[in-house]
């Protein structure tokens, strides 16, 4: 076989699809589905369980009036070279001092690490950069 794959005919893709019982036509494999007009709208990505403990947590203080609003990934700050970092939470506090969180298990990556530090230098002005990890319940601040 060639590396570029088989190639059939609509005839033959049919023929092979009734011999194995698969009920899809070729007609329907060859016609793609439209792309729609507009904006590509991106879903939120859902939290891990380590974000997830984090949000209740301070959901917790929103309830008790120490805190305005925790918003999931709200922001996505240039760093530079075509590179995003995505901040994972974004606090609001009543004086509307904003806190800026990344939350990381128990393993963090160099480019992770790069990428969160790079941020806080260049958007810091904006409001507090931090870092915390959640091990088993737990979380730390360490930066």
């Amino acid at each position: 076989m060639s590396k570029k794959g088989i190639r059939w005919t609509p005839e033959q893709y049919q023929a092979y699809l009734d011999r194995t019982g698969q009920a899809t036509t070729a007609a329907a494999i060859a016609a793609p589905e439209p792309k729609p007009d507009g904006p590509k709208v991106r879903k939120q990505r859902e939290m891990n369980a380590t974000e997830k403990g984090f949000h209740q947590m301070q959901e917790a203080r929103v309830r008790k009036g120490e805190l305005l609003e925790v918003i999931y990934e709200p922001l996505s700050f240039a760093i530079g070279g075509g590179v995003r970092y995505k901040v994972d939470f974004m606090l609001r506090d009543h004086d509307n001092k904003l806190v800026f969180v990344e939350i990381k298990g128990r393993k963090i990556w160099t480019q992770d690490l790069v990428r969160y530090k790079i941020a806080a230098d260049k958007w810091g002005w904006l409001g507090e950069f931090q870092l915390w990890t959640g091990i088993k319940g737990t979380y730390t601040r360490i930066r």
